[in-house]
């Protein structure tokens, strides 16, 4: 550690202790305790600089000492303490923090709660609940349970956790926007282009909530599931950063969740031309209309099955396709216009065209797996043939190759509840196995850049599966809205979080990986105040290197590990997401 001189432009002085370390295979710096004004602390000290390098130098030797050998006494026949949680201490919470307060959650928190009038600090609570959200997945109940590993300190009760949600609720809409802006700071954050999706999240309840009185509603469950859901609709930059989300009542239509996000980031980076990129969920007249009447684009997936006529028939057409040298992709594409419809300031609906680029392009891998799907649905027709089943089931998809039949085939009268395998719309279907359509207003954009752009989309599907599995958002137990919106807050948080450490390491590490490494660092005490941990890994080593925090240590102290959580909330932390 070193003494830090500082001459700001009014020529004062500023004196700090630093210290250099070593991350990502280049030498850092970071403050370890600021000092203050040169010329003001000549009136206590005969000579501040002098003291301040010989204090530096004890913090130093301080360190190495803290590295020295120590004598650990032990009784064999010690019995287990069964306070298990006052013996249990985890290190996974240390990077989070970093993160947490890289973001400012801790002043976005503690500024809302100043006239608030609490009886409890919701800062620590929304931090305990995010950091426990991507460590130890549970209720609200199991986290606040586990709280006591922690290296944070637990003042709350667990009736004030609940009591809190309905707080965070309140302040949604500022927290998502400070997470947008806190992003921004810290990194290079990209929203030329901006990536849109949306899924549903399941509970564990029978019954809707009324209309106008709840998110809770039947609706196209992604998992099929029939009870009540909630949609959310999560919003990406180019580098697979979420930038927004919101959430929607269960019924709601995907293709109208779109507008009101794509505004929201509009709004907050209101210079930037952005191109947003959705599945063809999302191909309407209205986000188009949206997208191109602000200066934007878009670059949407076509269904070709679904599409008009001419664009159906110009995809199937081999001509002008251009082919790899294995043959397992082609491609073509052209300038067309397509034809939306608007509402008009006369509040009528009115025909408009757009200028847009179609590309066309088909793959064997595709290919195969359209031709396994379609097998699996022509083997479900058949099956509800047999059992009779069809009228229950010519609504799903299990039955799309079923059809009515007019006449009936024994006698050649009028048929009432006749069915029969539809072989023409099997053979139609199977003409259009392995094609694939991209239609964009980025007409001057090359088809390949086009095609990576689009399948970037994965990273929003990753994204969902995180929040699903990783972070186990579902199925959601807790029941008013505003509980609802806290819950999905506090996996927001978590899912910022986990991006964050995998940004910093590249995308080298999977969520998955982050989450069992940093959980897995759990130390359980020794004697007197150590503590022994037993797991180390790849992930935890990159995240320590990433950061200067040493993670691999077989023993620590609760006093390292509380000065290590000190750490990661002082200046000079942001250096690793900038780098």
């Amino acid at each position: 550690m070193y003494l830090k001189q500082t001459k700001n432009k009014a020529g004062r002085i500023y004196l700090s202790i630093m210290e250099a370390y070593r991350a990502n295979g280049k030498v850092h710096h970071r403050t370890i305790e600021p000092i203050g004004y040169l010329d003001a602390l000549e009136a206590q000290y005969d000579d501040p600089i002098a003291y301040f390098q010989e204090y530096a130098r004890a913090l130093t030797e301080e360190k190495r000492a803290q590295n020295a050998k120590v004598a650990l006494e032990f009784f064999p026949a010690e019995k287990i303490d069964k306070r298990s949680d006052a013996e249990r201490i985890g290190l996974g919470s240390i990077p989070l923090s970093y993160c947490y307060h890289a973001l400012g959650l801790d002043r976005f928190w503690n500024n809302r709660k100043v006239h608030a009038h609490l009886a409890f600090d919701p800062n620590a609570i929304f931090r305990m609940l995010s950091y426990q959200r991507a460590l130890h997945p549970g209720s609200k109940k199991d986290a606040w349970e586990r709280a006591g590993e922690l290296p944070d300190r637990r003042a709350y009760t667990l009736d004030h956790v609940y009591q809190s949600l309905s707080f965070f609720a309140r302040h949604e809409k500022a927290f998502k926007a400070h997470i947008d802006k806190a992003l921004g700071q810290i990194r290079a954050q990209d929203t030329s282009r901006v990536y849109y999706d949306v899924t549903n999240y399941y509970f564990e309840v029978e019954n809707d909530d009324a209309p106008g009185e709840g998110l809770r509603a039947r609706g196209v469950s992604k998992e099929h599931h029939p009870g009540p859901i909630v949609q959310m609709g999560l919003m990406m930059d180019a580098s697979g950063m979420p930038l927004d989300y919101e959430l929607w009542r269960g019924n709601t239509v995907d293709c109208q969740t779109m507008l009101p996000a794509l505004r929201r980031v509009k709004d907050r980076h209101p210079d930037t031309r952005v191109v947003v990129v959705a599945d063809k969920g999302l191909n309407t007249s209205a986000n188009i209309a949206e997208a191109v009447s602000k200066g934007d684009g878009f670059i949407f997936s076509q269904s070709v099955r679904h599409a008009p006529k001419s664009l159906k028939e110009w995809v199937c057409d081999e001509k002008g396709y251009r082919s790899n040298s294995s043959g397992d992709f082609k491609i073509k594409s052209r300038q067309a216009h397509k034809r939306i419809k608007v509402k008009g300031e006369d509040g009528k609906t009115h025909t408009a065209t757009v200028d847009v680029q179609e590309i066309a392009f088909w793959s064997r891998d595709f290919f195969e797996r359209s031709r396994h799907e379609r097998e699996k649905v022509v083997e479900r027709s058949l099956r509800a043939l047999e059992r009779g089943e069809v009228s229950s089931a010519k609504s799903k998809t299990g039955a799309r190759y079923v059809k009515d039949l007019a006449y009936a085939p024994d006698t050649g009268e009028a048929a009432a509840r006749a069915y029969e395998l539809d072989h023409g719309k099997i053979e139609e279907d199977a003409s259009l196995d392995g094609y694939y359509c991209i239609v964009t207003s980025e007409w001057e954009m090359d088809e390949k850049e086009v095609i990576d752009a689009y399948r970037q989309l994965w990273r929003i599907e990753d994204a969902f599966r995180v929040t699903k599995s990783t972070l186990e958002a579902r199925p959601v137990f807790v029941r008013t809205e505003g509980s609802i919106r806290a819950h999905f807050m506090t996996c927001y948080a978590a899912l910022v979080m986990m991006r964050m450490l995998q940004e910093g390491l590249d995308w080298k590490y999977s969520a998955d990986r982050i989450q069992a490494g940093l959980a897995s660092l759990v130390g359980y005490r020794e004697d007197a105040n150590w503590y022994l941990f037993a797991n180390r890994s790849e992930v935890t080593d990159a995240i320590g290197e990433m950061l200067g925090v040493q993670l691999n240590r077989r023993r620590y102290t609760k006093g390292d590990i509380r000065q290590m959580m000190a750490d990661s909330r002082k200046p000079g932390y942001e250096i690793w997401l900038k780098s």
